[in-house]
């Protein structure tokens, strides 16, 4: 997948994927728009090589089986774009994911459960 560098939207919302988010879709530079919603059965941490990406503009990733922190790197590149955003709702997030994300990261993490965390 990380050879698809024109790529600019990729969504598998509601597909049935197991495993963990590929690091190399952080060599899809021009993907604007990352759909991996509804896929229950997608676990891991989200990759810090999503960072990568040099304009995102959406990422979905609520109801996975995602766990972890938003890694600062995909804050960073979301910050870079002024009204992008990363929906992560209805997950499981351990350890400080507000700590992860800059105060102008639009973070999206409503309706999770939040072990370890300082608000």
């Amino acid at each position: 997948i990380g050879m698809l560098t024109n790529l600019v939207l990729l969504g598998l919302n509601g597909v049935n994927l197991s495993g963990t988010v590929p690091t190399e879709i952080g060599n899809l530079r021009d993907l604007k728009t990352l759909l991996l919603a509804e896929t229950a059965n997608l676990g891991g941490t989200v990759p810090t090589e999503l960072g990568n990406l040099l304009n995102p503009k959406m990422i979905l990733l609520q109801h996975t089986g995602l766990h972890g922190t938003v890694p600062l790197a995909l804050c960073q590149a979301l910050a870079r774009r002024p009204g992008s955003y990363l929906m992560m709702t209805d997950r499981y997030l351990d350890g400080t994911a507000s700590m992860s994300c800059p105060e102008n990261c639009p973070c999206l993490v409503n309706d999770n459960v939040y072990e370890g965390m300082t608000v």
